[in-house]
């Protein structure tokens, strides 16, 4: 086997651990903005969230009276468990990766620049995922860091008193960083060949921004009862990013021998070379409908979401390229086989008195990662569960809000799962439990510009 074919699986590798990480199973279905939201399972199509309507749907943005602004911040910490591979026994044990804390901050304001028209800005984070897991061979570590950062341009009208509609502009920038250990074996006896040692850092902005269209519609409203019907779709997003690619050897068993990579820079006595290298992320389209129905006397709100992301359409491979001769051959074609997902989510708030709100929630997500890519790193295959508690303080015109919760997933892949046909060589993942313990909590503080005291 080549030293070009070594790095080739090398790479192969990376994208097979960290695209995954971008579009399944789910990143975004952690990311919450706005305590309220996240204390009620993470609904938001039929809720009145002020500022924050921005991130769930654009419409009711039109609930603002004059103005309003949004400040949250709602870190998610992970902590994943998968198999490894033993470099010393060549057998594969549980790991426990390294706690890692991501923090998912929101900013966002409106203002109504007209009876009928609200007008508003936000910045967020749109997906984040993070893992480690140390000393995975000799003192070398597994590790990944990935985000995505959103702007966002939204604006409301109304319609009718019961009938509003918007849409915004996104903007995306994209970021990721790893430490990659993967194994090389020999195709024809199973033997563990070498390991290869990767660094990655990649980043880049989107040159067309995405869309986001919404409506919402309420056929009661009145003081004692209001129902909000709510559906909105995101538009994918193309981000490519660029950066460098630094690819060593670990000779286990035997010399590799011959052949360097195309995109240079190989050193053939210490077998490593670097890429300046380039590939597009894409996020998904989604669409997401709800309701919410406040009765009581308004003070009873039970509210409800349903999520579809259409990941099967985003990316069903990612090229990886040398960005310094875009008529090379690809460092490498990595076959993902993402699926849709879909999440049902349901909360409650009750008003116990008028400064003082309680919530609870529950949100139930399939996943976007088979077994067949499954990666310590990666986003758990199976389903999830999330459960959701909250409560909310109001002064006047100030809202803050608190919320808490925790994700459960994970699913067990069996030896001789296959890995996807049109990868060559093939990679099967390796067999074992897959889970990972995702909690979170929010903190948001609302402003609201006019509100009746």
């Amino acid at each position: 086997m080549k030293v070009y074919e070594y790095c080739s699986i090398g790479l192969l590798v990376v994208a097979l651990v960290l695209v995954p990480l971008r579009a399944s199973a789910n990143p975004e279905a952690a990311i919450l903005f706005d305590a309220r939201s996240m204390g009620l399972g993470g609904t938001g199509q039929g809720l009145s969230l002020g500022a924050a309507s921005t991130f769930n749907n654009v419409a009711l943005l039109n609930d603002v009276e004059r103005g309003a602004m949004t400040l949250a911040m709602s870190p998610l910490v992970i902590r994943p468990y998968g198999p490894l591979l033993n470099y010393d026994t060549v057998t594969v044990e549980q790991g426990e990766g390294q706690r890692a804390v991501v923090p998912l901050p929101f900013l966002g304001g409106a203002l109504r620049v007209h009876e009928r028209v609200v007008v508003g800005l936000a910045a967020h984070v749109r997906n984040g995922f993070g893992g480690e897991f140390r000393n995975v061979l000799d003192d070398h570590d597994l590790t990944l860091a990935l985000a995505g950062f959103e702007i966002q341009v939204p604006v409301s009208i109304e319609i009718t008193p019961q009938l509003f509609v918007g849409a915004a502009l996104r903007f995306q920038y994209q970021q990721v960083s790893s430490e990659i250990v993967a194994p090389i074996f020999d195709g024809s006896n199973g033997q563990l060949l070498a390991a290869a040692l990767v660094r990655q850092d990649m980043s880049g902005f989107g040159a067309i921004p995405g869309g986001t269209l919404s409506v919402a519609y309420r056929p009661i409203d009145d003081e004692d009862a209001r129902l909000t019907l709510g559906a909105t779709y995101r538009s994918m997003v193309r981000v490519d990013v660029t950066g460098d690619t630094h690819v060593g050897l670990q000779v286990i068993n035997g010399a590799p021998m011959g052949g360097a990579p195309p995109c240079a820079n190989f050193n053939s006595t210490t077998m490593e070379f670097d890429c300046a290298t380039k590939a597009r992320i894409r996020t998904p389209h989604v669409l997401s409908l709800g309701a919410a129905f406040e009765g009581l006397e308004r003070r009873l709100t039970v509210a409800g979401d349903f999520v579809a992301r259409f990941y099967d359409s985003s990316n069903r491979n990612i090229v990886t390229r040398d960005r310094n001769d875009a008529s090379a051959a690809p460092v490498s074609v990595v076959a993902l086989r993402w699926r849709n997902t879909y999440e049902a989510r349901v909360g409650g708030e009750y008003v116990v008195l008028p400064q003082l709100l309680l919530r609870a929630g529950y949100a139930f997500y399939t996943s976007a990662t088979p077994k067949s890519t499954a990666g310590v790193l990666a986003p758990s295959p199976g389903v999830g569960h999330m459960l959701t508690g909250g409560v909310g303080l109001r002064f006047g015109p100030v809202d803050l809000d608190l919320a808490a919760g925790g994700i459960w997933s994970g699913a067990t892949v069996s030896p001789g799962t296959q890995g996807p046909s049109d990868l060559n060589p093939p990679q099967p993942p390796t067999p074992g439990r897959y889970t990972a313990d995702m909690f979170f909590i929010g903190l948001s503080v609302a402003y609201h510009h006019g509100r009746e005291i």
